[in-house]
């Protein structure tokens, strides 16, 4: 019998669930509890547990049963008196908590947890309370807000708590809460006022710490060491945001802050340099840095003569946007010609030279425009010419120089007027080089008289000029008649014609009998001419002669 009893009772601890135990002892207060005002001749016990599902009873009987089970936290409303309170948990053997006289108002404060090794499996969070000095400072776990002195579930590990208050240090620490840790108490250290100076660059930026004006930097004042956020704002500036961390060492608290323009940048290097620049219309200067709003613009190159340049540019805040702009000229081409080939030519355009050199040229790109074409050499005249190169298009050019005081080799060529009272026939007018003419004539006279004979330089621009030539030789001047052909020479040198060559000449011989009347009749060329006034104009191609119709008078009358 006594076998089979001890076998009944082994296989029990076999076959029934095994009960836990659980651990009920005194702690402290873990936040300021309102309980009398609704319950004054009461008294009461707070039981601070990682259980949300226990079960209370007393030999003296509940009144109440209050507080947050899923939060950890049980308040037993109970009457002053010695009794004795059961606790209960599914899974756990009952433990008794047994008190002594009570008083109305009394609380009594009791932590509820599994005994350590045991475990508490199913278990993940517990109930937490802090209590906190300065009970209106703001508590964060792990960056969550938690209440001050009310229990609060919590996950089982490692967590960051933040304490913090304005003029009171900031608590900061790593905590680990298990069932047997749940209860931090912690008592802020109150801040000393400290020296604070904030400069700026620019200066006179105004100070805003946490939205409230401190004036303008430069400032000293006081603060209490932390956090702050501070703002500085001044126009043309960008506003600066930003955290202010204020420490307990005076040293370390002098802060300057370098501002930032709300406006950006732009240079624009233009080539030529008087190319004329603009950024969305409005004109700028070349090679200058000029502050402007950020943005997109369009940029304009231009100059007369070149291919216009347009593109857009990002002006970024607070930064400078710097842009090379080479203008593409537009061309045509010149090809140039001089003689003699020796001659010195330059070219220029807007008064700048652009080349100088000698004899033939060719210009395969010029940029479009009007130049000045000049060309010198001893013993011409210096030629000037004003040319136009088009874009695309190629420009022949040619001088001939003109020589300064020469004679014309042409003069042969002019034309000779006869004036007088006697009748001359021109047989040769020739040039010799350019040193002398030299003229052939026959004249109807009486053998022995004397006449004149005279040689002039005319010009048909100018009717009355009639001019002599200083150097003559020959049967010229006075002559005393005599049958046969008669010639004279005329030297060109130091004459008007060498002064100014290219003036439109021409010739006039004139032939008077001196001392006497006119023959009544003359013997030309075998025949017989009536006398009189009469002026002949004979016009000569080369040493060729031809006369031109004689006009006659009428005939003197026979004395």
């Amino acid at each position: 019998m006594k076998k089979l009893l001890l076998f009944l009772i082994l296989m029990s601890q076999f076959l029934l669930p095994q009960l836990k135990e659980m651990e009920v002892k005194p702690t402290e207060n873990r936040g300021q509890i309102a309980i009398f005002r609704d319950f004054p001749d009461k008294a009461a016990i707070v039981l601070y547990t990682e259980f949300s599902n226990l079960v209370f009873s007393s030999s003296y009987g509940i009144y109440n049963e209050l507080g947050d089970p899923a939060g950890g936290k049980y308040i037993l409303i109970i009457e002053p008196a010695r009794q004795t309170i059961e606790v209960r948990a599914p899974g756990f053997k009952t433990e008794m908590i047994k008190l002594g006289n009570l008083q109305p108002r009394d609380v009594l404060y009791y932590e509820v947890l599994a005994k350590k090794d045991q475990g508490f499996q199913g278990v993940s969070e517990v109930g937490v309370t802090f209590q906190v000095t300065p009970v209106d400072a703001v508590i964060l776990l792990d960056s969550l807000p938690i209440p001050n002195n009310q229990t609060t579930k919590v996950s089982i590990g490692v967590h960051s708590l933040r304490i913090e208050k304005e003029t009171y240090e900031i608590h900061e620490a790593e905590i680990n809460i298990t069932p047997e840790n749940t209860f931090f108490k912690v008592d802020l250290v109150a801040l000393k006022l400290t020296e604070v100076t904030i400069n700026s660059e620019p200066e006179g930026a105004e100070i805003f710490i946490n939205e409230i004006s401190e004036g303008p930097t430069s400032k000293t004042f006081f603060k209490f060491p932390g956090e702050y956020n501070l703002k500085l704002v001044k126009g043309g500036y960008l506003s600066y945001s930003g955290k202010l961390i204020v420490s307990k060492d005076k040293a370390q608290n002098n802060f300057k802050f370098n501002l930032v323009k709300s406006s950006g940048f732009v240079e624009v290097l233009a080539n030529p340099r008087n190319s004329t620049i603009s950024l969305n219309k409005k004109i700028i200067e070349n090679g200058v840095k000029h502050e402007i709003p950020p943005g997109i613009y369009l940029l304009e190159v231009e100059r007369d003569g070149y291919r216009s340049f347009s593109e857009n540019i990002t002006v970024e805040l607070g930064k400078t946007t710097s842009d090379t702009v080479n203008l593409i000229p537009r061309t045509g081409s010149l090809q140039f010609t001089v003689n003699p080939v020796e001659t010195e030519c330059t070219l220029s355009k807007d008064g700048v030279l652009v080349e100088e050199w000698r004899g033939l040229r060719i210009f395969p790109t010029l940029p479009i425009g009007s130049y000045s074409l000049s060309a010198k050499i001893k013993g011409y005249k210096s030629a000037q010419r004003t040319i136009q190169i088009d874009e695309g298009q190629s420009r022949i050019e040619e001088i001939s120089m003109e020589k300064e005081n020469y004679i014309p080799l042409n003069l042969a060529e002019k034309q000779i007027q006869m004036t007088g009272g006697q009748n001359v026939k021109l047989i040769a007018f020739s040039q010799n080089g350019e040193t002398e003419l030299i003229v052939s004539y026959d004249l109807a006279g009486i053998e022995g008289d004397d006449y004149e004979v005279e040689f002039f330089l005319r010009r048909k621009d100018d009717p009355g000029f009639r001019e002599p030539f200083d150097e003559v030789r020959g049967d010229i001047g006075d002559i005393e008649f005599v049958k046969g052909k008669k010639q004279f020479m005329v030297m060109l040198k130091d004459s008007e014609i060498f002064r100014y060559p290219n003036r439109d000449y021409y010739f006039e011989l004139e032939v008077n009998k001196l001392g006497g009347g006119i023959a009544w009749y003359y013997y030309v060329a075998g025949g017989v001419l009536l006398g009189g006034t009469a002026a002949a104009i004979i016009l000569t191609s080369g040493n060729n002669t031809e006369e031109a119709p004689v006009v006659i008078g009428a005939p003197p009358v026979r004395p």
